[in-house]
């Protein structure tokens, strides 16, 4: 099934420099897509996770690390 145009959204901005908002937002997007892209959504529970547990210079270091 296709992704809908707002899950769209919500993903492009996790895929953004992470911020104070970031994990939130992973969470969302998680529990919109959960029913139908079962493997994305946990990716992105994971990924909420990690931010809320990571110090927050660690997160934008890896991000860096990633997309730079």
């Amino acid at each position: 099934m296709p992704i809908d145009r707002e899950s769209l959204v919500l993903l492009g901005s996790v895929l953004e420099y992470p911020g104070l908002e970031t994990s939130a937002v992973a969470r969302q997007a998680a529990d919109r897509l959960a029913g139908d892209h079962i493997a994305l959504a946990r990716a992105l529970w994971d990924l909420a996770v990690w931010l809320e547990t990571t110090p927050r210079g660690e997160a934008e270091e890896r991000y860096t690390g990633l997309f730079d």
